[in-house]
């Protein structure tokens, strides 16, 4: 199955967006933002094809880049290697 690019505003500093829509059969949804795309979708038991995180895993990624990347950059103020 070919996905096609979503459409996106062009990039701002100030301005977040995202944008989605039902790309397939079964839940499958493509997201993008900036000049990234990715799919979401439900697993087998849940009525999806299993072909992308489902919202659940997508939420709990963004928690988990977030505190990282905080983690990280406070590591980095601190002068601290803590490898990857």
């Amino acid at each position: 199955m070919e996905t096609q690019e979503i459409p996106l505003p062009p990039y701002e500093e100030t301005l977040t967006t995202v944008r989605s829509h039902f790309d397939g059969p079964n839940y499958q949804i493509q997201i993008g933002a900036r000049q990234h795309t990715l799919t979401a979708n439900e697993a087998f038991e849940d009525g999806g094809t299993d072909a992308g995180f489902d919202p659940f895993e997508l939420v709990l990624a963004g928690l988990a880049a977030c505190t990282t990347a905080t983690l990280k950059s406070y590591a980095d103020r601190k002068g601290w290697n803590i490898g990857h």
